[in-house]
């Protein structure tokens, strides 16, 4: 029997009406110039550096009154956010620029501002991604910067739409570092809680949230970003948060289940492989799920690929029976064979990198 504790739920900041009017106020060297989003006792600014006039996004958690408990874990939380984020320059984590503390409205984390918005502001205005485009503008990138953290022991937890930020080269980068931890780390929690978005927690962290996160928790949510992105939907129902991590909990997600959603095979089972609710049997890492795409998932979209081009030329067909040739010139044949052989090039190189 298991027991479902309270959930905190740590999303993306989104406006209220208790965010103060900080606007044109100076913190650090940075000028607040636009409130863009708040939540719980925290708020993220637009605002201008003045020594390169660059513009950032100031992450800033505002300081209480009276110190209680709970700011007191979302400062350390937020301190060791700048810590985990200072640790890594690479293309596809937002980059942290700047890191201090205000004496009057609390400590702040400075990072590049991505002005496309989230992956689940994304998904809001428009139609789901292909699952060829979500490869390579949401899967890839978001697998290479978990590989990174993996590598240097660290578990994001919080791997959900609301933190990937689009680029300005249309691929998505990870972002909030919030929740990350060097694996294993215990968690600074409020005692009794569980941190985490419903829909996107692992089993394993609903079921013992006082153990440390493991490396196998990015990779689910990996997969439920994923197969979001693609359909515009998760594999799991429910009307409100409690009745969608119990369904979440109680339902083993199968390679039929997500070719019924719209996903092609293999992808489907890559993807089903990274949703085991026992982690044991789980892909364990960004590594090991990139490396499975990459040897399942890419050459198979390539074949699919291929057929297409190929078929009008030598008017392949599904039985596998070679029919007429199609009276196509020689020059429209050579140009068909240099678009296969640059799609060809373009999935190795996509393995490669």
């Amino acid at each position: 029997m298991w027991t479902l504790l309270p959930l905190v739920l740590h999303n993306a900041p989104t406006m209220n009406e208790a965010t103060p009017n900080l606007v044109n106020r100076m913190i650090g060297p940075f000028k607040l110039t636009r409130a863009i989003g708040s939540g719980g006792m925290g708020a993220v600014y637009r605002a201008i550096d003045g020594r390169s006039q660059q513009t950032v996004a100031v992450k800033l958690l505002l300081r209480p009154h009276e110190a209680n408990s709970e700011w007191l874990v979302e400062a350390r939380r937020l301190r060791d956010e700048a810590k985990v984020a200072s640790r890594f320059d690479f293309p596809h984590i937002v980059k942290m620029i700047d890191t201090g503390e205000d004496e009057a409205l609390g400590p702040y984390v400075v990072y590049e501002y991505l002005s496309r918005g989230s992956l689940s502001d994304y998904l809001k205005k428009n139609e789901p991604l292909s699952f060829q485009e979500t490869l390579s503008r949401v899967a890839r990138p978001l697998l290479l910067a978990l590989g990174q953290m993996h590598a240097a022991g660290i578990v994001h937890r919080d791997i959900k739409p609301a933190n990937l930020f689009e680029g300005d080269d249309g691929t998505f980068k990870v972002g909030d570092l919030g929740l990350a931890l060097f694996e294993n780390r215990m968690a600074q929690t409020v005692q009794g809680a569980l941190v985490g978005t419903p829909g996107y927690l692992a089993p394993e962290r609903v079921h013992h949230p006082e153990r440390p996160a493991t490396t196998s928790v990015d990779c689910y949510g990996a997969a439920l970003v994923i197969i979001k992105a693609s359909t515009g939907q998760l594999p799991f129902r429910g009307e409100d948060p409690i009745d969608l991590v119990y369904d979440q909990l109680n339902r083993e997600v199968t390679p039929r289940d997500l070719t019924q959603m719209g996903i092609p095979q293999p992808g489907a089972t890559v993807l089903a492989s990274a949703l085991q609710r026992n982690p044991e049997f789980r892909l364990s890492s960004a590594d090991e799920m990139l490396a499975e795409i990459s040897r399942q998932v890419v050459p198979s979209q390539l074949r699919d690929t291929l057929k297409e081009a190929f078929e009008p030329m030598y008017g392949l067909r599904d039985t596998g029976v070679t029919t007429q040739k199609l009276p196509w010139s020689h020059t429209e044949n050579t140009w068909m064979y240099l678009l296969a052989v640059a799609l060809l090039l373009t999935a190795m190189m996509w393995i490669c990198l």
